[in-house]
């Protein structure tokens, strides 16, 4: 995808093209991989979501539905809170256990991002000229990000959703350090190569030297909800603060949602590990894993991937809002994970997946879904303390799909006239991985709590306390 060479700077304001109150769900196609080019384009258009809820009423009729069911869960549940103290209690002891350390891990990330803005981008662009120390200085920094976040967040005693959130914040400030750097160079790059097309060519005009990213650029490029830098963007015509009240009304909904579901993982298998559990209670923790994490994942899609990128990009006047497509019409379980976050696809194709792909495509994309992995599990483990390779198990068995498809590519095409069968496969898939991760993770975090290790090591983190911890009458330890 090509860059739009007229698109506006972010002072300027282009409005939303005519043709979008026209937009039809034929539009909604398959992401082809021959369809992607070498950048990303960016364009003047709404999300996904806000288009289907302003054209076609049964999509409004179902939101609406939603709204007012969660609206009506909120305030009685502001209403319970002020007449029951200890129900308040009870719920603001949850809030404060899932969000420990969360004033330090604010001024972490602010310090952070400070430095980014006044240190690390002023000397990124000193050194555009300049190929091997910028690779070195980009390189420097992205490892101190690695290693100065997870310090502060063990120091500082960050845990649980706020250590989560910190890290995902370390990874983003990366990736647009990336960007920025990848940006800054091609530039020079390609008016080194003009420079020597017109020696060679005393016909061809000289080229204009590159204009310089000043810090500004990088500062809105900086909350501006995408991965990929361009010096300017698209922009809407007006911002609308009613839009941005309602999509943070929207966050304040789900978060009132996510409250009982820490109840039931603070107090669902809590006798792990003081007393012999039945098989009959582990398996019964099975179905409600399965069904809270497809719902953990439908509410994480919503509000990160719309709620959020749409109150950035209402700030910003940011135009182009596609920050996913219809991943879930899509049959191709390759192609689906791609539409179901844009932001993140269009990075790792165009800083990942594209300078190995001449290489070796299907090398390239492991490594994309190899990295994907490591990121989500880097997370996921911060957040809970421990270390269980539950996105690497996955991760291999998409590797396994892929190397499947190259070496059988009839195969896809036989799916593919039969979509119902991937349908299935998608959402059973979904509904295992989301099983294993919640189940697995659930008993090793109270192994954890309720059998204690009697020396503390660095890699007790990577060592199951399960295993030694659980015991189950019949069945484990086998002389139980």
């Amino acid at each position: 995808m090509e860059s739009n060479n007229n698109s506006p700077s972010p002072s300027a304001s282009t409005s939303f093209p005519p043709q979008m109150e026209e937009f039809k769900l034929e539009v909604i196609e398959t992401v082809d991989e021959e369809k992607f080019s070498d950048q990303c384009e960016f364009i003047p258009r709404e999300s996904l979501m806000t288009r289907l809820v302003s054209k076609y009423p049964s999509a409004k009729a179902i939101y609406v539905s939603f709204f007012i069911v969660l609206s009506y869960h909120l305030w009685i549940r502001l209403l319970q809170y002020y007449l029951d103290d200890n129900i308040r209690t009870l719920h603001a002891g949850i809030v404060v256990k899932f969000m420990q350390g969360f004033g330090n891990a604010l001024l972490l990330w602010a310090l952070v991002v400070v430095v980014t803005i006044f240190i690390v981008s002023p000397i990124i662009t000193l050194l555009g000229n300049k190929q091997i120390p910028l690779a070195i200085w980009s390189s420097l920094v992205i490892f101190s990000l690695c290693l100065v976040t997870p310090i502060g967040v063990l120091f500082f005693g960050i845990k649980h959703l706020s250590a989560s959130a910190l890290i995902i914040e370390m990874f983003r400030l990366k990736m647009k350090v990336i960007a920025f750097s990848v940006a800054t160079s091609r530039k020079y790059r390609d008016y080194e190569e003009k420079m020597n097309r017109s020696k060679e060519d005393p016909n061809h005009f000289l080229p204009s030297p590159p204009e310089t990213s000043s810090v500004s650029n990088f500062l809105y490029f900086l909350f501006a909800p995408t991965l990929v830098y361009r010096d300017v963007y698209p922009k809407s015509e007006s911002r609308s603060l009613l839009r941005i009240i309602r999509y943070s009304y929207e966050l304040v909904l789900i978060f009132m949602c996510f409250i009982p579901v820490g109840f039931w993982m603070t107090h669902s298998a809590d006798l792990i590990g003081l007393q012999p559990l039945p098989i009959t209670f582990l398996l019964s923790l099975i179905v409600p894993c399965m069904v809270i994490g497809l719902v953990i994942q439908l509410t994480i899609f919503y509000a990160l991937l719309h709620c959020i990128q749409n109150i950035f990009a209402e700030i910003l006047m940011f135009g182009d809002r596609e920050f996913y497509t219809a991943w879930w019409e899509e049959p191709d379980p390759k192609l689906m994970y791609r539409k179901w976050n844009l932001i993140i696809s269009n990075f790792c194709f165009s800083y990942i997946y594209l300078p190995l792909k001449s290489w070796s495509p299907s090398f390239a994309a492991s490594l994309v879904l190899f990295l994907s992995a490591v990121l989500h599990e880097t997370v996921i483990a911060f957040g809970c303390g421990f270390f269980l390779p539950v996105f690497f198990f996955f991760g291999s068995l998409f590797i396994i799909y892929i190397g499947l498809q190259l070496a059988v590519p009839n195969i896809m095409g036989w799916l593919m006239k039969r979509p119902y069968i991937l349908y299935v496969y998608n959402w059973l898939a979904l509904g295992l991985f989301w099983t294993c991760l919640l189940l697995f993770n659930l008993i090793e975090y109270w192994s954890r709590q309720n059998c204690p290790a009697k020396q503390e090591v660095w890699y007790d983190i990577f060592i199951p306390r399960t295993i030694s911890c659980i015991t189950i009458p019949g069945w484990y330890p086998w002389n139980s």
